[in-house]
């Protein structure tokens, strides 16, 4: 599905402006096979791009060069090594850390996880010093150094082309331990559960949907968050994924400029 974002906030979400692009049919997805459907589609990109399109103005009855670019791609994990060629089943799965990924063996689960999440806070945070409740050691290394564009280049040049048992229980025990702690969601030395900092008290909640709730947008803007708020529960329910975007980039700083 393509949404062109260059139209009024009002005609993009429209169904007469979405455009499916192509349907791969098949009782299994494509795989690496979608390359075949990519090189068609990166070459007119391209075009787009550099030489342009002539293309007709309705509204001016006039041609024109049309331009366009690809601002961005949503997919899962797995969907991101089909579509980028990056490996993502092994201890260099974590394309933001590239070769300096710091892999970690679950004991029980023997799986591959990664903690070197703490490379990226502050180098006087106070997990950072924290043995226990990570990998046993003390962690003082800066966070990666995200590739040039060069590099990506010589990487692709050199790739060569041609449940529920015991384990599984401790396996997931300690995944979440590890997880709910760097949120401050794991009990302290007290056995008390501290909140995570971006929680929201009662009171904030009761702003921030009150707020959303009365907000006035332009029609096909987003859903009419009216219906999807229920304030005595505070809850917010029925919302689609574009909904999610207008909250994040619209709703909250509305309520916490």
């Amino acid at each position: 599905m393509l949404f062109p974002y260059n139209l009024p906030p009002w005609m993009v979400m429209k169904q007469s402006s979405m455009i499916l692009s192509m349907i791969i049919p098949g009782k299994q997805m494509p795989g690496n096979d979608i390359d075949v459907y990519l090189q068609p589609l990166i070459k007119e990109l391209k075009e787009l791009w550099d030489d342009g399109v002539p293309t007709f103005d309705a509204s001016t009855k006039e041609m024109f060069c049309m331009r366009a670019a690809l601002m961005w791609t949503l997919s899962d994990f797995p969907g991101l090594g089909n579509l980028s060629g990056w490996n993502i089943h092994t201890g260099l799965a974590c394309p933001s850390c590239n070769y300096d990924a710091a892999e970690f063996r679950l004991q029980h689960g023997k799986k591959n996880c990664f903690m070197g999440h703490r490379r990226f806070l502050p180098e006087d945070h106070i997990y950072r010093f924290d043995r226990e409740h990570f990998d046993g050691k003390e962690e003082f290394r800066n966070p990666p150094v995200t590739p040039t564009g060069s590099v990506i280049l010589q990487q692709q040049e050199s790739v060569e082309t041609t449940k529920t048992g015991p384990r599984t229980i401790l396996m997931q025990e300690e995944i979440f331990r590890r997880w709910v702690y760097a949120l401050k969601l794991w009990p302290d030395v007290n056995e008390r559960y501290l909140p995570a900092s971006f929680k929201l008290t009662v009171s904030e909640k009761d702003t921030f949907l009150s707020e959303l709730k009365g907000a006035r947008l332009p029609d096909g803007f987003s859903s009419n968050f009216s219906r999807c708020i229920d304030l005595r529960q505070r809850r917010i329910h029925g919302l689609k994924s574009h909904d999610c975007h207008v909250i994040a980039g619209s709703g909250l700083p509305l309520s916490y400029p």
